[in-house]
Parts: structure tokens; C-alpha cells; sequence
């Protein structure tokens, strides 16, 4: 091979390099879907993340793992795997999705799933891939809509795997804010009509609008109060009836107090049976107005405090008042009654 000829060949295995992983992405005009690498190249043998993203039509909702009353869960299918191994898609916490007497879980707007990815050892180096993954979800906002498609991503084989721009950094974020079980946090499932689940939280702080979302679909009713308490060392909730399950799972999400911001929060909670948990259940925990279950929780809209009264506007109430009693004495209606009180 003369000089020309590596250089060329050098050139090409720079090109294709330095190519980017590239996604094709499926629009339903209710849902945005499309995958993403946290490596821009990757090296065979190596472990990294692929994200599905679901960009949800404004007003519409897809659904968690477990959709609650009615719906069902996202599904990804790969097709061509090509000798990598898949994980499972990974989900975030979900909120509750209250519509017409049920209560389902999903997610609104953006939502980032993970699925951790694992090239095999003779991966081709050099080589560019195109792998393709059969997708399905259920959409919903009055109506529901199933919807699929196929989603490909595109990805070089490199000796050096290398991150992505942009899709690391989202990656690790979207990686970090899934529900995990929490260092210190105990939780316990105390039998009883309904039965009780318990769960300590270090360092509590202030809280509000606590709830438990289990993994199970059948464990509990998901449309009835879950009446959540809170105390010194976490809360604790109802847990309507449903079928029985021990231990219990799944994941307790709640907003905290943090500068003056209220933060959303959540972690998974494996309980097992036992007696309820010291310091959870002092008083009903806040339920604001704005909650999605506010009216299930029977939250009540807080009342403004009235404004401390200064010294001009004392004396401007006591002018009215003494207007108005003015008033209503030269009233026709009780002018007789003063003439009589004057004869007597």
C-alpha cells in the first residue's frame, strides 16, 4: 500500500469515527417517540444508556408500568439486537391521572425512559449499526389512542467509545431522578381495614401532597383516598383494599420544601409486614389545592389571612360603622319604633 492509500484508509476510519449515533423517531401527532444514545460511539464490550423519549401532545397522558384503573404501559420490542443485550426500560415516578370517578398513572409532556445497554465483546470496530425497536403506547386525554411504530438508532463501533454531546449529560440526569430505595428510609404494611403502610423519611423537613403508587396493579384501589399522615419521622398511608401482596412495592413520591420551592420527590419502598413505624402518623399531612388529588384527599382551598389592621384603618371602620348605624335609624321601617320608645 503506498502513501496515498493510507492516507486514505486513515481519512475513512476518521470519518467514520467521528460520525454521530443517529435516531429516527416516530411523531403520531399525539406522541413525539424517538431513542437516544449516551455514547456517540461505543466500544465493544462496554455498558452505556439508550433513552426513550416521549414527547407527549399538550393535555394528553401515556401510562407507567402500572396505569391504575384503566390503560396500558409503554412497550419497546427490540428487533435486530445484533448481538447486544437490552435491559429493560426504566421508569420514572408517575403522576396520578384522575378522570371521571378512576385514577390512572402516566406521565405529561416530557418523559425520559432509560435501558441500560450492553455491547458484545466482538462488536465490529469500524462498523456503523442500525438497530431497530418495535414500539407501542397507549395515549390518552378524553379518548384513547394505541399507537406504534418502529424506532432505529444508528451507532459506530469504535476501539474508543466516546459520549455524546448532548445525551450524556441528559442520560445521567434521567438515570438519577428514577425512584431507588433510599439509605434510612424503613417502611412496614400493617394489616387492617384498611391496612396501613408505614414509612420513615430522614431528615423530613416539609412536605405536602404524599403518595404511594404500587408496582402491582391488582394490590390496592387506586381511586379512593389514601388519607396520608405525617409526623416527626416520615408518614404513613391507607391502603384500600385490594389483593393482598407481601412484601409491598413500589414507589412514594411527595413535594418538599426546599427554599421556598416546592420540589418533587420519590423513592422505591419495599415494606414488610409488622407493627406501624414511630413518628409517621401525628396528623394529616397538607393536601394543596392544586394537588391532581386534591378533591379525592378532600384538601380544602387555604383561607387568606386577614391583614393586620393599622390605626387609619381602625378609625375608617369605626366612621362606617357609625354611618351605618346612622342610617338604618332614619330608616321608614324604624322611625315608628323610635317615636314609641320617646312615649315611653
Amino acid at each position: 500500500m503506498n502513501l496515498r492509500d493510507w492516507i486514505a484508509a486513515a481519512l475513512a476510519v476518521l470519518a467514520l469515527g467521528a460520525a454521530p449515533a443517529f435516531a429516527q423517531p416516530v411523531n403520531t401527532g399525539n406522541v413525539e417517540g424517538e431513542l437516544h444514545s449516551a455514547r456517540a460511539a461505543v466500544a465493544p464490550g462496554e455498558t452505556f444508556t439508550v433513552i426513550l423519549r416521549q414527547n407527549i401532545r399538550e393535555g394528553w397522558h401515556t401510562y407507567w408500568r402500572n396505569p391504575g384503573d384503566s390503560g396500558e404501559p409503554t412497550d419497546l420490542t427490540w428487533q435486530d439486537p445484533q448481538g447486544f443485550t437490552f435491559g429493560a426500560l426504566q421508569w420514572p415516578a408517575p403522576e396520578a391521572v384522575p378522570f371521571a370517578g378512576i385514577v390512572n398513572y402516566g406521565y405529561h409532556g416530557e418523559v425520559l425512559m432509560p435501558i441500560s445497554v450492553t455491547a458484545p465483546a466482538n462488536a465490529p470496530v469500524g462498523q456503523t449499526l442500525t438497530f431497530t425497536a418495535g414500539v407501542y403506547w397507549l395515549v390518552c386525554a378524553d379518548i384513547c389512542i394505541p399507537e406504534d411504530g418502529a424506532l432505529t438508532l444508528t451507532l459506530p463501533i469504535a476501539a474508543q467509545g466516546r459520549d455524546d454531546p448532548v445525551w450524556a449529560a441528559r442520560a445521567r440526569e434521567a438515570i438519577a431522578a428514577l425512584p431507588k430505595q433510599e439509605t434510612g428510609v424503613e417502611a412496614r404494611i400493617t394489616a387492617g381495614t384498611p391496612a396501613r403502610l408505614s414509612v420513615t423519611l430522614p431528615a423530613m423537613g416539609e412536605i405536602r401532597n404524599p403518595h404511594v403508587f404500587t408496582y402491582n396493579r391488582d394490590v390496592m384501589a387506586h381511586s379512593e383516598a389514601q388519607s396520608p399522615r405525617v409526623g416527626a419521622g416520615g408518614f404513613s398511608f391507607d391502603i384500600p383494599p385490594g389483593v393482598a401482596q407481601v412484601p409491598f412495592e413500589g414507589v412514594v413520591t411527595y413535594e418538599a420544601n426546599e427554599n421556598g420551592q416546592w420540589a418533587h420527590r420519590a423513592f422505591e419502598v419495599n415494606a414488610a409486614p409488622g407493627e406501624a413505624l414511630a413518628g409517621t402518623n401525628d396528623g394529616p399531612a397538607v393536601i394543596s389545592a392544586d394537588y391532581s388529588l386534591a378533591e379525592i384527599e378532600g384538601a380544602a382551598a387555604p383561607a387568606a389571612a386577614p391583614a393586620p389592621m393599622g390605626a387609619g384603618g381602625l378609625l375608617a371602620a369605626l366612621a362606617l360603622a357609625f354611618l351605618a348605624g346612622l342610617i338604618l335609624n332614619i330608616m321608614p321601617c324604624v322611625l315608628p319604633v323610635l317615636s314609641i320608645k320617646a312615649l315611653q
